[in-house]
């Protein structure tokens, strides 16, 4: 299973080139994010461009604009968090109906959501879009495991549904559920799962913690300012992180060099 690393932009250079499979968040606004992602995409590396809808829904427009720039090879379909699947399945459908022939290329990640407690709906939408042969990628929501259910390994019991159902359909897990690398490692054991995402390796340990404190939920700063420094006490914790979810930073430890 492949690990999507978030960083803030100061840190893609050090941190996000330890990876070679990457999740673009469509609404940042920052030329210097863009310009490395499309530096990625050129020397071979596999580009996943999520819809923005974490953080709000994305003018549809700039989506667009997004994917013309970077080329990914898989997009999330729009979706809205904590709504009524009907709405949010509409959403997902009508933009795959208007842009699915304009990019041949593109694989769409469909993502299932549902309003809080409403696990029967999740799985309509998600049965929904198994029948859709033009779905290629499934995600899997944090919202699965602690306001749908309140089952922290629900997703990978949902993963586990998804192969059986269909193995055709390849699965991202959207973000780590509380930084739990018990969970993370579960998806991975399933061989089913093709990659995860996550901002908590790398943010934790800007913020001075590892995955295991107590944290506050502190929202990403992309914008921060904090240049990473080899050696320092920060950067040792962000690559101790990394490094329990499978991501080898010891390249780095004493090389006085960031990139």
């Amino acid at each position: 299973m492949d690990f999507c690393v978030i960083s803030p932009i100061t840190g893609l250079e050090r941190y996000s080139v330890l990876s070679t499979t990457h999740l673009l968040l469509a609404q940042i606004n920052d030329s210097n994010y863009w310009a490395f992602y499309i530096n990625r995409r050129k020397a071979g590396d596999f580009i996943i461009l999520d819809n923005g809808a974490y953080e709000g829904e994305l003018n549809r427009s700039t989506l667009l604009d997004r994917i013309k720039l970077v080329k990914p090879q898989v997009v999330a379909l729009p979706d809205r968090l904590g709504e009524d699947w009907k709405a949010s399945s509409y959403s997902s459908f009508h933009f795959l109906e208007s842009y699915y022939h304009e990019f041949p290329k593109v694989q769409w990640m469909y993502i299932p959501q549902a309003e809080p407690g409403d696990i029967i709906g999740f799985v309509e939408s998600l049965f929904r879009a198994l029948d859709d042969e033009r779905i290629s990628y499934i995600g899997l929501p944090r919202a699965l495991s602690y306001s749908i259910t309140s089952d922290l390994a629900m997703r990978v019991r949902m993963a586990e549904q998804i192969r059986k159902r269909d193995s055709r359909v390849k699965i991202h897990a959207l973000g780590m559920v509380k930084g739990s690398v018990l969970e993370l490692k579960q998806l991975a054991s399933l061989g089913c799962v093709a990659s995860i995402d996550s901002n908590a390796p790398v943010w934790r340990g800007w913020c001075g913690y590892s995955l295991s404190d107590k944290w506050s939920e502190t929202p990403v700063d992309y914008a921060n300012t904090w240049s990473p420094a080899a050696g320092g006490a920060r950067d040792l914790q962000i690559l101790s992180n990394l490094k329990e979810c499978g991501i080898d930073g010891d390249i780095y430890l004493g090389s006085g060099s960031g990139t």
